[in-house]
């Protein structure tokens, strides 16, 4: 459930096309945390 709150965070924080990648690279990042 937290993860889940973490990307609706990083979908209203992050909005331009150009920061698409970057997002992506926070949830895998947000993703590693979570399982460790």
């Amino acid at each position: 459930m937290i993860a889940d709150q973490l990307v609706d965070f990083f979908h209203k924080e992050i909005k331009t096309d150009d920061e698409c990648l970057d997002e992506h690279m926070q949830r895998s990042e947000v993703a590693s945390m979570m399982r460790v």
